[in-house]
């Protein structure tokens, strides 16, 4: 073997080393920004969903029952005539349809389903959101694990 192709030989190794670097740090950086932009969004949406349930409350003078089957799906499901004739409506103040999707990863799936909880330590970890209705105290936190998305946080204290 010559000089010249063991130099090409060792070019092309090291061409593809470095091109099989540069795609793992690629990928690793489109892993960040994911679990980033995740991490943005359920924090925005939970804001979104306690602010809707507060300003709720102060209409109706309680929680909505989004534990409701089929609410999560469509939020005028719990539509309603008070009895001065005034139509409360939690999809109208929400703003949406239905109830935003935890995001998922490769273990869970997105999901909007609402499970109601008394203990925040005991839950599923399944994607959705974690709702104390049964106690009406209108708390409520994304049921996700603290390692879903890149960083670890702790939803049920978020």
């Amino acid at each position: 073997m010559t000089k010249e192709s063991k130099i090409a030989i060792l070019n092309g190794i090291i061409n593809v080393a470095v091109t099989v670097l540069f795609i793992y740090l690629a990928m690793r950086g489109i892993d960040d920004l994911t679990g980033t932009y995740k991490i943005d969004e359920t924090v925005r949406n939970t804001k979104e969903l306690r602010i809707a349930l507060e300003k709720y409350y102060q209409l109706a003078g309680n929680y909505p029952e989004l534990t409701k089957p089929g609410a999560n799906i469509d939020l005028h499901i719990l539509d309603y005539i008070d009895k001065n004739g005034k139509r409360i409506s939690f999809a109208e103040i929400y703003g949406r349809k239905s109830l935003a999707k935890t995001y998922g990863n490769n273990q869970i799936i997105a999901s909007n389903d609402v499970y109601d909880v008394q203990d925040f330590k005991n839950v599923n970890f399944n994607g959705g959101w974690n709702y104390n209705y049964s106690q009406k105290t209108g708390e409520i936190h994304p049921n996700l694990p603290e390692d879903i998305y890149i960083e670890k946080v702790n939803w049920n204290k978020q």
